[in-house]
């Protein structure tokens, strides 16, 4: 063979081969990791691991599955060995009953870091807030129930968001169940999700008969932008209209339907209004069932523009009178998302200012509802009382990932929002916005979180005036 014939073959081979030797040293560096982990977590915690299997009392389990539980939290530097660590700790606290919330916090904090371990931990979720059901009596049945949905609808949501209603419904029917077991006020909210997924099948079905009429023929460009229009509004999955979207005939549809699959988070500021627009067009011309969907997105971004886009020009100004047309309507049609996702969210005073006795009033704003920390949440008037401290903090938790905080109010001094993860690391922080005692709306995106804090800052002034928090 020729020198240059033998270098072609060489580099041909080289270029073949070269991503699967890269490949094979990530799977060799990973499993590596897992190994150095294994090592550390047996000379470490090994010799107890035995000791407490080794006793038919399995008290002492969890009491070490709970240290398992601590040393994860503090583990953070080392993803391998926290991974471990939670699992560790939910396979020895699920060996008695009194360590089934340790492993309930086991997994939250696994699902938590380690996103693609999600699923797999909300199996493991369910699982526990079943057991916890079926064993409760009396009152506390009740509670445990609730539980249960918010695992159970937690669960029909992932299944759902991946277009597998097949795999939703019988969830769904679960909680249904347990929801009139134990008398829970989210019955309507249920039986309203569990009309949507039946929708949600009919779609998909519908979607599966295009997808086949275009294997038949792929150059039908009738059949291809049905079916991206079908799953775009009617399915509101533009990640799934993004697999057909070439070679539609729609320009719109050709630039704005790979645009829609990105984080909203990653969005520049100006083409957040191209998508607040396209979308509310969308809407428009939707069906009554998928109206609200295209709304909501509408919103998001028209949110996103004004949180980003702090110039009070005619750009600010065209967007928010769009945003608040966009909200009107949303109070006119179903929303897309009747599912019961509670947030837990705890006020922390001991690091929170004191808000103002009821009826207190500042200028031309509402007055004062209620002195509950949480009002905010409900859209109900507070005013926090700066001689008290500058900051108001919360703890929240949801059944499924947050990304975007939307504020309303007032006596913005150096105002600034910080999201905090499990560690305390500041991962979003927005402002400071300034504005004196004007009303002020801004949106702050962050990445998807259950579990983090939220601490409301300001830095100056006597009071500060919070109508609404919102998260989604």
């Amino acid at each position: 063979m020729g020198g240059r014939k033998r270098f072609l073959v060489l580099a041909l081979v080289s270029a073949v081969f070269a991503p699967c030797a890269v490949r094979a040293e990530v799977v060799e560096s990973t499993a590596g990791k897992a190994a150095e982990a294994q090592k550390a977590f047996d000379e470490v915690f090994g010799a107890d691991v035995k000791r407490v299997k080794s006793t038919r009392d399995t008290r002492d389990d969890v009491e070490l599955a709970a240290r398992l539980l601590t040393a994860a939290k503090e583990a953070s530097a080392t993803p391998e060995f926290a991974l471990l660590l939670c699992e560790k700790a939910y396979e020895l606290a699920m060996a008695n009953p009194d360590g089934f919330q340790t492993a309930f916090a086991a997994m939250e904090l696994e699902s938590a870091r380690f996103p693609d371990k999600a699923d797999t931990c909300n199996d493991q979720i369910l699982e526990i807030r079943q057991k916890q059901f079926d064993l409760a009596k009396g009152s506390a049945r009740a509670k445990a129930g609730e539980a249960l949905i918010d695992a159970l609808m937690a669960a029909v949501d992932s299944k759902a968001a991946s277009l597998d209603p097949a795999a939703a419904l019988p969830l769904c029917r679960r909680a249904q169940t347990v929801a009139r077991l134990v008398n829970s006020e989210t019955k309507s909210a249920v039986d309203a999700r569990l009309a949507s997924l039946g929708q949600l099948a009919k779609l998909v079905r519908e979607a599966d008969e295009l997808k086949k009429q275009l294997d038949a023929d792929a150059q039908n460009v009738a059949v291809r932008e049905k079916l991206v229009r079908l799953c775009l509004v009617d399915m509101d999955s533009p990640a799934e209209a993004a697999k057909y979207v070439e070679g539609v005939a729609d320009e719109s549809l050709r630039k704005y339907v790979p645009a829609a699959v990105k984080a909203l988070d990653a969005v520049p500021e100006l083409a957040c209004t191209e998508m607040a627009d396209w979308y509310k067009a969308l809407a428009d011309s939707a069906s009554p069932a998928a109206k609200g969907a295209m709304l909501v997105r509408a919103q998001a971004y028209y949110q996103r523009f004004l949180g980003l886009h702090e110039t009070a020009d005619i750009s600010r100004i065209k967007a928010a009178m769009l945003l608040k047309k966009v909200e009107e309507d949303l109070k006119r049609v179903a929303l897309p998302d009747a599912r019961p996702v509670r947030l837990r969210i705890t006020p922390l005073p001991e690091l929170s200012m004191k808000p103002f006795p009821v009826g207190h009033k500042e200028m031309f704003f509402p007055a004062q509802e209620t002195v509950d920390l949480l009002a905010p949440f409900a859209g109900k008037p507070i005013y926090f009382n700066q001689h008290t401290g500058k900051n108001v903090v919360y703890e929240v938790r949801s059944p499924k990932a947050l990304s975007q905080l939307y504020f309303k109010g007032a006596a913005m001094f150096k105002l600034t929002f910080e999201i905090l993860d499990l560690d305390g690391k500041t991962v979003a922080k927005g402002g400071p916005y300034e504005g004196g005692n004007k009303w002020g709306e801004f949106t702050l995106e962050f990445p998807p979180l259950r579990i983090f804090r939220l601490k409301v800052h300001n830095e100056a002034g006597n009071w500060l005036f919070i109508n609404n928090l919102t998260f989604k």
